[in-house]
């Protein structure tokens, strides 16, 4: 079983590297990579993901070729918000 400290410790991996990755966890044969958009406060807003059929490349082929424009996509929709101050607040 996932415990509390199991996320907790996931959470703090995925805010040091910036993305998070899932390799076939929740739907097989599927890996996805996603980056937080952040509101100007440093809080989450939504976030930018990438996903591919595992067949397609390896895992690592599917890091070095998604990571960088997912991260980048997600920092970019966190200017937009800065200049524009268009966070929906709910």
């Amino acid at each position: 079983p996932v415990t509390i400290a199991d996320i907790e410790a996931r959470l703090k991996q995925v805010r040091a590297a910036g993305y998070a990755l899932s390799d076939q966890d929740t739907v097989l044969g599927v890996r996805v990579v996603a980056a937080p958009v952040l509101d100007p406060d440093g809080h989450p807003w939504g976030a930018v993901s990438a996903a591919a059929p595992s067949f397609v490349c390896s895992l690592e082929q599917f890091i070095d070729h998604s990571r960088g424009m997912v991260v980048e996509a997600a920092r970019s929709l966190a200017k937009v918000l800065r200049v524009t101050g268009s966070a929906v607040t709910v």
